[in-house]
Formats: structure tokens, C-alpha cells, sequence
């Protein structure tokens, strides 16, 4: 039926009338010989007749194509979320396949902008501009429900933190929490706990932060996730230190080293052992002991060294009597484009040149 409405579309192509242009002419006899054969008022019906039929056709091929769009459209976010925390870039490419003039209606707008969101999320693309999580926001407040409202809450704080809007951004992640622990979801809870923790971090806030990250693991332990909780207990830990308990933040760093060491997280092991390190170091407790930790992190690949580590190790190696290893230290610092200029004031002093140490030191705290 299409190879001949093709075929007689191309014969009729240069033809006055356009009437029979896409018809079947294999058909016509169907249509014709009856109609030949009839009475006049009969072959009158007869052909009202059929123009119903094709009328009816036309409609429901109409009416079908309109209801597979948003069926398809769906399913591809029905799909989408399900890709969501296992495969988040096959998610946003599924995502990224819909056209949005075919979302139907306002809970397919909503689920669609905040797929999208979460998706960009999870893959760590900066994301500044909350029109997007405004509209699943808005929605789901009202209408939708605990699981969808949470998310769209933690994600809206994200953004609103990552623009640098602090005080929107802890309204909505208390607000994930309010919501997620009335209904009960440790995993949410702990998100929007976590998200307090960064943004008091980031304010300097550092007890209100350590508070923070401390219920963020309390509620990552009650949802069984291992990763999450792995990383939870870091940011305490890191938490712990900038607050000046450098002895707690020691034994918290230690004790997630040897449980990320169990998962295999190398990028886990390495902030830990940092952590660990530069604890000790900072606590003047036990400096043998510092510089194994950090030892330790800069045995795993320059990679994973930082400059505040690095500096300690220097540092660690000079009180020592090491200083050939604490000066090639200050040169991997110096390589780095590092700021830090405290290893090379610490090299000053034990060089008594006190004048530079001096010198140096007025550029740091001045």
C-alpha cells in the first residue's frame, strides 16, 4: 500500500489536481465499479459513504500518533530515573533525547527538570541558574510527593550554594531534612545534612559544620550505604579538624582509612591518610607517627598530594634531620605554583637566616 501510494504520488506528481495524488490507485476499483454499477442516488450514499470511512481513518491515525508521543515520552522518563543512580550519564542521555515540546502536562515538566538537575549533578557539571530545579520545585511543594519533593529541595540548596546564595541554600537543605526524616528516608536525611555541613563549612562556621556532618553519617549508617557513608565520615573528620580537635580528627581519619581500604577507594585511602597526617602534625603529639601517615599519602602518586600535606612532610622531615628530603619538598612546592610559604620560612630559620625568616613571615600574616 505505501510502495504504490509512493509510485502514484511520482506518476501524479505534475498533475492539475492533487485529489488522487496519494491514493492507491490498485484501490480505485474498489471505489469506482460500485459506483458505476449503482443508481444515481445510491452511487450518491455510496460515496458519502466512503468519504466517511476514509474521514474516520484519518482521524483515528491522528488520534494515535497524538497518544504514542506522550507514551513515548514517558516511558524515556520513567527509564531515565531508573538509570539514574546506578548509570547517571546514561541517564542524561536519555534525558537529553526528549524533546521538551513534547512533555505532557506539568508532572512530566516537573520530573523532566529534575532528572535533569540530578542528572548534571551527579556528573559534576556546575550548575548556577535555578530555573530549571524552580520548576520541579514548584510543583512538587505542592503536589507531588515526600521522595520527588526531598530531592528537588537538596538539588535547589546545591544550586543555590554553588551560586554562593548561602542563606536560600540552608533554607532548602533543612528543609530536605524536615521532609525526609517525617518520612523516614535516612539516605535524603543525610544528603541535606551533608549539604548544611559544606555550607557552614564554607562559612567558616565550623562547629555548626562538624554538627552537621556528624548527623549526615548517623543517617548514612542507617541507609546501609556503604559509599556515601564511607565519604560522610571523611567530611567529619575534616570537620573535626578545622574545628581544632586535631586528636578526634586523627582517630576519625584513621578509622576511614582502614574502612576504605576494605572498599578498595584509593581516592579515599589518600584523603584520609593526608587527614591523619596533618592531624598529628598540627597536634605536635607524635611526629614519627605524622610522617608515616604522610608518607603514606605521598607513596600513592603525586596525584593524590596536596600542598598543605606536602608542606607538613617537608616539614616533618626538617624536625627530623632529614633536610635534603624537606628542601625537595619546598621544591615540589614551588613547581606546584604552591602560596605556602611556610616550609620555606621553617628552611630560613634553620638556616639562621633569620632576616629573610623574618621577611617571610611578615608576607604571610600581613
Amino acid at each position: 500500500f505505501r510502495r504504490e501510494c509512493a509510485e502514484s504520488t511520482t506518476a501524479n506528481r505534475d498533475r492539475p489536481s492533487a485529489s488522487l495524488s496519494c491514493f492507491p490507485l490498485s484501490l480505485l476499483p474498489l471505489f469506482t465499479l460500485p459506483y458505476l454499477s449503482l443508481p444515481p442516488t445510491n452511487a450518491h450514499l455510496f460515496m458519502k459513504l466512503c468519504r466517511l470511512v476514509m474521514f474516520l481513518f484519518v482521524t483515528l491515525t491522528l488520534l494515535a500518533a497524538c497518544h504514542t508521543t506522550p507514551t513515548r515520552v514517558k516511558e524515556a522518563l520513567s527509564r531515565a530515573e531508573m538509570l539514574m543512580d546506578e548509570s547517571p550519564d546514561s541517564s542524561l542521555v536519555l534525558l537529553d533525547s526528549i524533546n521538551p515540546a513534547d512533555l505532557h502536562g506539568d508532572a512530566d515538566n516537573a520530573l523532566y527538570a529534575l532528572l535533569m538537575t540530578h542528572g548534571r549533578y551527579r556528573l559534576y557539571i556546575p550548575q548556577k541558574n535555578d530555573s530549571l530545579i524552580a520548576v520541579a520545585l514548584d510543583y512538587y511543594q505542592k503536589k507531588g510527593d515526600d521522595y520527588h519533593r526531598m530531592k528537588s529541595l537538596f538539588l535547589s540548596g546545591d544550586i543555590a550554594e554553588q551560586s554562593g546564595d548561602f542563606a536560600t541554600a540552608i533554607i532548602r537543605y533543612m528543609e530536605c531534612v524536615d521532609v525526609a526524616e517525617a518520612a523516614g528516608n535516612s539516605f535524603w536525611a543525610g544528603m541535606g545534612w551533608r549539604g548544611l555541613g559544606t555550607v557552614y563549612a564554607e562559612m567558616w562556621n565550623v562547629d555548626v559544620a562538624l554538627d552537621a556532618f556528624e548527623h549526615s553519617t548517623s543517617h548514612f549508617r542507617n541507609a546501609g550505604n556503604p559509599l556515601f557513608l564511607r565519604w560522610a565520615m571523611y567530611l567529619e573528620a575534616d570537620a573535626s579538624e578545622d574545628a581544632y580537635h586535631h586528636n578526634d580528627a586523627f582517630i576519625k581519619a584513621s578509622r576511614t582509612y582502614r574502612v576504605a581500604q576494605e572498599a578498595g577507594d584509593s581516592m579515599l585511602m589518600a584523603a584520609c591518610a593526608g587527614l591523619a597526617g596533618v592531624s598529628l602534625y598540627n597536634s605536635d603529639n607524635s611526629l614519627p607517627e605524622a610522617l608515616h601517615w604522610l608518607e603514606i599519602l605521598d607513596g600513592m602518586g603525586e596525584k593524590y598530594m596536596y600542598n598543605k600535606a606536602l608542606s607538613a612532610l617537608g616539614d616533618c622531615y626538617l624536625k627530623t634531620g632529614q633536610e635534603d628530603k624537606a628542601r625537595l619538598c619546598l621544591t615540589r612546592l614551588v613547581e606546584s605554583g604552591s602560596r605556602d610559604d611556610i616550609l620555606k620560612c621553617q628552611l630560613l630559620r634553620h638556616d639562621k637566616r633569620y632576616v629573610e625568616y623574618s621577611n617571610e613571615l611578615i608576607k604571610i600574616y600581613l
